[in-house]
C-alpha cells in the first residue's frame, strides 16, 4: 500500500477513503497534495476490491482552496512547484519564481500550463470508473469546490460554507463545474454574489 504525506488513504471492505490531511492549513491545495490526490484516485480505481471512493477533509473543514500562504512564501524563493519537474518546464520552481517576480513581465501561458494540470488532476475524480462520494463539512471554498464538484455525489453538512471568492478577481473557476452542476445563470449569480457563503440560494 502506498503512503502519502498530505492525504490519508485507507481501504476498508469495498470502500477506499481518501482524506485530505493538512488540517493545520485548512487542507489547502499544494502541488504535492494535488499529485497525491491523483495517485490515490488511480490506486483506488485500479483496486478490484474497491467499489466506491469516499473523499473527505480532516479537521474543521473540507478544503480551503489553494494554500496561498505556501505559494506566497515560497514562490519567489524558487521553492514552489514540483520538485520532480523537468528543468525549465512550467512546473519547475525556478520558472515559477521568475514568472512571479514583480520586476519582470508575467507570462500567462506558464500559469495556464500549471493550472491546466491541476484541472486534469481534479478531473481524475470526475473520470474515475468508480463512484466518488464527497463529504463536505465546514468550509469548502475556491479550489476545494473544484474537488467537491468533480465528485459524483455530495454529502453536505448543514454547517457547510461553500463559495468561490476568487471569481470576482479571476473569473470562472478552473474546472467550470459550477456551471455544469448548477447551470450557467444560477452559477453566475451564486459565484458573484456570494450567496452560497451567506446561506442564500
Amino acid at each position: 500500500m502506498s503512503t502519502y504525506e498530505t492525504i490519508d488513504y485507507e481501504v476498508t471492505g469495498r470502500i477506499a477513503r481518501i482524506t485530505l490531511n493538512r488540517p493545520h492549513r485548512g487542507n489547502g491545495l499544494t502541488p504535492q497534495l494535488v499529485k497525491e490526490l491523483v495517485a490515490s484516485v488511480e490506486q483506488a480505481d485500479l483496486d478490484p476490491s474497491v467499489h466506491v471512493i469516499l473523499l473527505a477533509g480532516n479537521g474543521k473543514g473540507f478544503c480551503g482552496g489553494y494554500d496561498l500562504v505556501a505559494s506566497a512564501e515560497n514562490m519567489l524563493k524558487g521553492e514552489f512547484g514540483s520538485d520532480d519537474a523537468p528543468l525549465g518546464s512550467p512546473l519547475d520552481p525556478l520558472v515559477q519564481a521568475k514568472n512571479h517576480d514583480p520586476n519582470q513581465p508575467w507570462d500567462p501561458m506558464i500559469d495556464y500550463a500549471g493550472m491546466s494540470r491541476n484541472v486534469k488532476a481534479y478531473m481524475s475524480l470526475f473520470e474515475c470508473g468508480k463512484p466518488v462520494i464527497c463529504k463536505v463539512h465546514g468550509f469548502c471554498v475556491a479550489g476545494g469546490t473544484d474537488l467537491a464538484l468533480c465528485s459524483d455525489l455530495l454529502l453536505i453538512a448543514a454547517d457547510a460554507r461553500i463559495g468561490y471568492p476568487p471569481a470576482r478577481v479571476w473569473g470562472s473557476p478552473t474546472t467550470s463545474m459550477w456551471a455544469y452542476r448548477l447551470g450557467a445563470q444560477r452559477a453566475k449569480r451564486l459565484l458573484f454574489t456570494g450567496d452560497l457563503l451567506t446561506g442564500g440560494a
